[in-house]
């Protein structure tokens, strides 16, 4: 046994110096990021030291560590909800330099590799903290406690967040692009979870909406599959909006219902300056900005939200949707199916900072505007070109 030690000993400290350069090397290769590869490499080699006593064979350590540095490349990808810039092996490598390709030996399982790539394009779907907290559950094998203590939450609301991350995850695996590569995988979804609806998305007006109801009314969603609203509105999870469709079975009514009664919410918000939580009715502040929760690049667009403590959960609604699901939007929406928004513009309305929301027809000469107070994002005007 001590003489055992001795030689992980001796491993760690003559091979990982040696084997830093091509780890960071390596890091920046698969990351396509060289500034974390360093930091990367170093997470790498701390895992590999921890690690070194299931070295049986001393002469494949630098194998070892390739696959540590894969691992922690892995990591940090689906931290920042990134797919690698680079997936090896792959036989690019041989051409990418004899040095490299040398120092690489990594299983060449391309049908996993492939499969790990699609559940990183899933992840990256989630919200941050629901992502971290399946990762950490799934992928690191943490305990809910330590997970709990990592993100600073109770040990309930981490269980939650993993309830939720593995509904959002059969949300993102169904998504249409994911849907035939999912297939392939034999990764099966709930009977046609999106179908195709009538409804133009109103922000590219190029694609159909796709919806999810639930038999029971409880569930409602809706998502353009191909603009960059990407992943859309979802009803937010344990909230059930069965007494707002009233039994509705069609998509068209079943969204008209849901957008208009969302609207009135989060007006009254705007006006209160606090919201109710649609699942436990306990007041929170209104605050500006989208919730960190959402996803780029919807998170860095005007809107407002609120974080219900009690549930762990956030509610948000983008600029473009109070302005379009006006009254006078819906109207305008009923007369032009199909639009598009205009990238918004920062105007003075009466010596008041204020945001223009523009939404255009694509199948007549048509506009429908709303100027917004910057600094609250209550509405100040509306206005409606007349058809040319």
């Amino acid at each position: 046994m001590q003489q055992m030690q001795h030689e992980q000993q001796q491993w760690v400290e003559a091979v990982l110096p040696a084997e830093r350069a091509k780890l960071v090397r390596l890091c920046a290769y698969l990351t396509g990021d060289p500034s974390a590869a360093e930091d990367i490499a170093q997470e790498a080699m701390i895992e590999a030291w921890r690690t070194a006593d299931r070295i049986t064979d001393q002469a494949a350590s630098s194998t070892w560590l390739t696959g540590c540095a894969r691992n922690s490349c892995k990591r940090w990808a689906r931290r920042r909800g990134r797919t690698l810039a680079h997936e090896l092996p792959l036989e690019e490598t041989e051409t990418a330099g004899q040095a490299l390709s040398t120092t690489i030996d990594l299983e060449r399982d391309l049908e996993r590799d492939e499969l790990i790539e699609l559940l990183d394009r899933a992840l990256a779907l989630l919200p941050p903290d629901t992502r971290d907290a399946l990762i950490q559950h799934y992928v690191d094998e943490l305990p809910q406690a330590a997970i709990a203590d990592r993100l600073g939450a109770t040990e309930g609301a981490v269980a939650v967040r993993i309830h939720r991350g593995k509904i959002a995850m059969r949300k993102a695996l169904s998504a249409p692009e994911l849907q035939s590569s999912s297939r392939s995988y034999g990764i099966t979804i709930a009977d046609a979870y999106w179908q195709e609806s009538r409804i133009w998305c109103p922000h590219c007006g190029t694609n159909r909406l796709v919806v999810h109801l639930s038999p029971g009314n409880e569930i409602f969603e809706a998502m353009c599959p191909g603009c960059d609203t990407h992943p859309g509105f979802f009803s937010i999870p344990r909230e059930d909006v069965s007494h707002i469709l009233g039994g509705i079975t069609s998509f068209k009514p079943a969204f008209t219902r849901y957008t208009a009664w969302i609207h009135r919410h989060f007006s009254q918000a705007l006006i209160d300056r606090t919201a109710r939580c649609v699942i436990c009715g306990n007041e929170a502040p209104l605050r500006l900005g989208l919730s960190p929760q959402t996803t780029p690049p919807r998170r860095g667009r005007p809107g407002i939200h609120y974080y219900c403590e009690h549930c762990d959960q956030a509610c948000d609604i983008a600029l473009s949707a109070l302005a379009f699901w006006l009254p006078e939007g819906r109207q305008f929406q009923r007369a032009h199916p199909r639009t598009r928004l205009l990238p918004y513009r920062e105007i003075e309305a009466d010596g008041v900072p204020a945001i223009v929301t523009t939404f255009e027809s694509l199948d007549a000469q048509a506009r429908f505007a709303v100027v917004s107070a910057r600094d609250t994002l209550i509405p100040l005007g509306v206005h409606r070109e007349p058809e040319a």
